[in-house]
Parts: structure tokens; C-alpha cells; sequence
């Protein structure tokens, strides 16, 4: 079905196609001014146009204007369809039709560029001359015989317009964009740059939108330099807009990672704060904070450090301030300065005591003590310290989980346990933390070597339609795999009691108590039950020890059990040991593809499939 535009387009279509047979445009005429609104026109000759059917486009346009001579958007587009198809004459006929009915000095210089159009140049430019003549003081003269010279071209001829428009116009002001843009086809940057910096004398608070043009003119090397060679002879002769301008020589040599020369102009910049009593400090404190936050992300480390530490120093009851020093800790962290960070952390909550950024704060000075500095005490004695300060805090939750987290490291389970009971009890409500803390209660239970205690809670929190989830996540998966695990190996008690202190071991990264006691059962239990999952669990024991050789030889283990459980996992992390261990990428493109080729039906053939893929272009 055709839609209402549709509709309309092929009717009236219809209806040109019948009348031109018959001859008559005139009764055509007739037809649509008794049966068309002029939206209706207008939207057919929008539509004639987009056809490229210019001729049809331009006699309904041509109407439109001649009926309202002030419907300048119709003459524009009238004419923009004769040139098209260099009706001429046409246009020529429609413009004097005009003319008889108003004044408007686009008339004469439309006249004036069909005689460039026709190769007249000589007539053409007599009439320019004339049009300024008789128009000395007539803005729009030049404006719009201005922009008739630059869509034809005739870039020096522009220039020369727009100078004389300032000239007689006297005001230095204007055309400022027109000239900069014509300067810019010419690839004259030296130009362009003096008509934006001309612009920003006039308005500089509009700097932000002159280094926006700036980035666009950045095309190449050389572009760039000549910009940078005008600003820099800018910042010796004005000094109006001088802040300005080291801010755009900043930005410019930020954008081109010169970050050295960037420094520069922007301590300069906050250097006129003092010397000129500026009250734009809190606006240069945040330039120079933006310097170092994009030189962190770039990883020019020491520019950052520099940014940061100006900015506290330069500005220390600045909003930036308070950022900034938030910004040099994150700093040190991804350096992984973790002593620095961590002081720097403390800082900042020093300074900030009693805020949300303090309260985030803490949270990284306890992650780093207990992931990355192994100082459990530091670390609890932080989260206990975070609960007592924000006890109402939406971290609460997780925080606690972390205290846990700490009680595991340490081998007190029975402190883990009292969190995860307080959890619980918290939780009220919240269904995803409820059922967060009762499989962590389960775990506690596993990894004390109690498995049917873990059962109990784990069936608990399996069968109660009030503390699952709607929809299941990793905790509810994870729970269910424990608990079928348990309930399916149940007449092997003591194997998942040895199983449940592995986990335990290699959680809190006693790896070698955890491979030793795994090898110590196996050794005295072949048969066991849980032969493969401790295999598994032996296998990433090997690889937090970075023993890849044994790895893989577990690995070959399960590959040899036809009936095994775990032979598609073995062959996945087979392949991952030689990728992302090893480096070895021809032994893994060769791994996933025996997986692909040997477990079709596997939960990893599409990660397979698609490291197969990312492999092979670097084999």
C-alpha cells in the first residue's frame, strides 16, 4: 500500500503526466491552485527534487514564489533547480517577474552570477561592482554577493567582498565566519586562525567553541603547526585574550599529546590568576584538572602526577582540588604505587571526612590493603571503620561481605559465618542478598569438611520460592551445582570433605596445602567418587602456582576418561593454558579446534569458535 505522501505524489503525478499531454500548463495551473494548499506544493516539489525530476520541481517552486513574492525559501529552491539543469533563461524570467513586484538586492546579484554562468565573466563582474556601488551601506549586499563568489569559487573575489563590506560598513566584526570559511577552502589556516582569534576578542567566553573549530581545522602536521605558529604570535601581541589563547595552545597540544608543551601553557594560564587578580580560578583550576585526567588516560603518568599535584597546590579551595587529589591516588593505584595510593587515599578522606567521595575512598584504601597488600588487619580495621562512619550508608552490604572475605583470608570461618548470619538478617527484603548470604553459609559448612550441613542450608535455599531470584544468577547457579554435587556424591563423605578444604585452601590461596592435600587422597583413593572434581580442582591449583606443565598433564588425564564429565572443560582450558599462559597460539588454535571438531554439542563452542577465529589471524 502506498502511504498518504505516496498517495498524493503519485496522483498529482498522474495528473502533470495528463495535463502535459493535453498541452496545457495553464490549465495545469488552474488545477493546483484550486485543489493544492501550498503545504501540498510544496511537499510535491520537495518530492519532484528528491526524484531529481528538477524541471517538474522547479515550475511548482516557481509558482509557490510568484503567488508570494516574499516566499523566499520557494525562490531559493526555484533556483536551485534551474541551475541544476542550467535553465538559465528560466531563471532569468522568473528573477524580473520578481523584481516587478518587490525590491530584494538578491535579485541583481542572481542576475549577475547567470552572466558567470553563461561565461559572460567581464559582465558578470561589472555588475558586481555595481551592485556595491549602488549599495555602499547595504549589509546584505555583500553577504549575499559574498556567498555567491564562494559556492562559485571565486575565493579572492569573496575576500575582497567581505573586506570592503567592513570597510564601509565600518565594523572590523563582521563576516568574521564567512571570511575564516572561505580562508579554510583555501587551506590559508594563518587566516582562518586570526578571523576565530579576531571573534574571540569580540566574545571570549566563547573559547570553547573556537577550539572545537580549531580541532577541525587540525586536519594534518602541517595544519596543526601553522595554528600553533599563529597562536604563539597571538600570545605576544594581544594581550586582551591572552588567557584564551594559552588555553587554545594547551588544548591544541593535549589533543596532539605534546603533553610537555600542553603543561606549560596551562601553568602559565593559572599564573594570570596571581598576576591580573583573575576571578576565573575555579574555571583554569578545572582546565588544568582536565589536562590530567586525560593525560592519566593516556598513560602519561607524570603529566598527570604534575596536573594533579598543581592543581592542590596551585588551587587548594577549589572544587578541583578535591578531584584532583582523588585523581592522584587513582593515579598511584594504576601505577600499582599501592603504598602511595593508599596514603593518598587517606588523604583525601582526611580533607573530605563525612562525604560520599570519602566513603568511596575508604572502600579503595580497604580493597587495596586486603587484594593487594595482603594487610587483613589494615583492611578489616578500614570496612569496620567505613560501617562506623556510614552506617547508613547503601555500602553497608557490601561491605560486610568484605569483612567476610576478610574472616576467610585469615582461616576463621567462624567469624565468616557470624557476617553472613548478620547478612541475613540485615537482608530482609532483599531477596539477591538473602540468598547471597545462605549460599555463603552453605560454603562455610563445605569448606569446614561438613557436606550434608551444606546440603541442608543449600536445599533451604534451593526449594524456598521465597528467597530464590525470579530470574537465576551466578550465586543461584552456583548453588545449585553445589548442591546436586553433594546430594550425587553423597555416599563419598569423606571425598567431599577433602574436596571442601581444597576449595577452601585454594580461596584463600594456600596453594600448596591445597594441591598437597588433594595429591594426598588421591593418591590413597583412586577410586573416589570425586576423582574428576578434584582433578578440576588440582588443574587451577597448577595454574595459580604457574606450573603449566602439570596442568596440562591433568588435563590429558580427563581427556583419557571417555566417560568423564569434565572432557570438553579439560580440552577449553587446555587451549586457554597455551593462549593466555603459555603464548603458545598454534597449540591453542589446535586445542579449540579439537574441541570444535570432538565436543560439538559443548557449553564453550562459541567461545572456541571465537578464539579459533581471533587465532588464525595471528597464525
Amino acid at each position: 500500500m502506498k502511504n498518504g505522501s505516496e498517495k498524493t505524489f503519485f496522483c498529482i503525478n498522474t495528473l502533470f503526466v495528463a495535463l502535459f499531454v493535453f498541452g496545457s500548463v495553464t490549465a495545469f495551473t488552474q488545477s493546483v491552485r484550486q485543489n493544492s494548499t501550498t503545504a501540498q506544493l510544496k511537499g510535491l516539489a520537495s518530492n519532484y527534487e528528491r526524484a531529481e525530476l528538477y524541471d517538474k520541481a522547479a515550475s511548482v517552486y516557481r509558482l509557490l514564489c510568484v503567488q508570494n513574492p516574499t516566499d523566499i525559501p520557494s525562490y531559493l529552491a526555484a533556483k536551485r533547480c534551474y541551475l541544476k539543469i542550467k535553465e538559465f533563461d528560466k531563471l532569468a524570467q522568473l528573477i524580473h517577474e520578481l523584481q516587478s513586484q518587490r525590491r530584494d538586492i538578491r535579485y541583481e546579484i542572481d542576475l549577475s552570477e547567470i552572466d558567470y554562468l553563461r561565461g559572460d565573466f567581464k559582465k558578470a563582474k561589472e555588475h558586481w561592482d555595481q551592485i556595491l556601488t549602488d549599495n555602499p551601506r547595504d549589509h546584505s549586499a555583500y553577504a549575499l554577493l559574498g556567498a555567491v563568489l564562494s559556492e562559485n569559487r571565486l575565493f579572492d573575489d569573496a575576500i575582497k567582498v567581505y573586506q570592503q563590506g567592513r570597510k564601509n560598513l565600518k565594523d572590523d566584526y563582521l563576516f568574521i565566519f564567512e571570511l575564516a570559511g572561505v580562508y579554510q577552502a583555501l587551506a590559508d589556516y594563518a587566516n582562518t586562525v586570526r578571523e576565530y582569534l579576531h571573534y574571540l576578542e569580540k566574545n571570549p567566553n566563547q573559547g570553547a567553541y573556537i577550539d572545537a573549530r580549531f580541532a577541525n581545522l587540525e586536519l594534518d602536521e602541517e595544519a596543526t603547526k601553522e595554528i600553533a605558529r599563529v597562536l604563539k604570535n597571538a600570545l605576544k601581541e594581544k594581550s586582551k585574550i591572552d588567557q584564551e589563547i594559552l588555553q587554545l595552545l594547551g588544548n591544541l597540544n593535549t589533543r596532539n599529546r605534546q603533553y610537555d608543551e600542553a603543561f606549560r601553557y596551562y601553568q602559565q594560564l593559572a599564573d594570570t590568576t596571581e598576576t591580573r587578580g583573575d576571578k576565573n580560578a575555579t574555571v583554569k583550576a578545572k582546565v588544568v584538572l582536565d589536562f590530567g585526567e586525560t593525560a592519566r588516560r593516556d598513560g602519561a603518568y607524570d603529566y598527570a602526577k604534575k596536573a594533579f599535584e598543581f592543581v592542590i597546590e596551585k588551587f587548594p579551595t577549589s572544587p578541583s582540588a578535591v578531584r584532583a587529589q582523588y585523581g592522584l591516588a587513582t593515579l598511584f593505584e594504576s601505577q600499582a604505587q599501592y603504598a602511595l595510593a593508599v596514603n593518598a587515599y587517606q588523604n583525601f578522606v582526611d580533607g573530605h571526612p563525612n562525604t560520599t567521595e570519602a566513603l568511596r575512598a575508604m572502600l579503595q584504601v580497604g580493597d587495596i590493603l586486603f587484594e593487594r597488600l595482603a594487610n587483613i588487619p589494615e583492611a578489616k580495621k578500614t570496612y569496620n571503620d567505613i560501617l562506623r562512619r556510614f552506617p547508613g550508608s547503601a555500602y553497608r552490604l557490601p561491605v560486610l561481605y568484605r569483612l567476610a572475605e576478610c574472616e576467610l583470608a585469615a582461616e576463621r570461618l567462624e567469624g565468616a559465618e557470624r557476617i553472613y548470619q548478620r547478612i541475613l538478617a540485615e537482608a530482609s527484603g532483599d531477596i539477591k542478598n538473602a540468598r547471597m548470604a545462605k549460599y555463603n553459609l552453605a560454603l562455610v559448612e563445605f569448606y569446614r569438611g561438613q557436606p550434608s550441613r551444606a546440603n541442608n542450608v543449600l536445599a533451604d535455599l534451593v526449594g524456598n520460592p521465597h528467597i530464590r531470584a525470579v530470574e537465576p544468577d551466578e550465586n543461584e547457579n552456583d548453588a545449585l551445582d553445589l548442591f546436586y554435587l553433594i546430594r550425587d556424591k553423597q555416599n563419598d563423605s569423606t571425598g567431599l570433605a577433602v574436596l571442601g578444604r581444597a576449595r577452601f585452601l585454594f580461596r584463600v590461596k594456600d596453594l600448596g596445602k591445597s594441591r598437597q592435600a588433594i595429591q594426598d587422597f588421591l593418591e590413597t583413593e583412586p577410586r573416589t567418587l570425586l576423582a574428576e572434581e578434584l582433578s578440576v580442582l588440582l588443574i587451577d591449583v597448577y595454574r595459580g602456582e604457574k606450573n603449566y606443565n602439570g596442568a596440562l598433564s591433568q588435563c590429558q588425564e580427563l581427556l583419557k576418561n571417555d566417560e568423564g564429565l569434565y572432557r570438553d572443560w579439560a580440552m577449553m582450558t587446555r587451549a586457554e593454558i597455551f593462549q593466555f599462559d603459555l603464548k603458545e597460539y598454534a597449540q591453542a588454535q589446535q586445542s579449540y579446534e579439537s574441541l570444535l571438531e570432538d565436543f560439538p554439542n559443548s557449553i564453550y563452542i562459541e567461545d572456541a569458535r571465537r578464539r579459533t577465529r581471533s587465532l588464525e589471524k595471528l597464525n
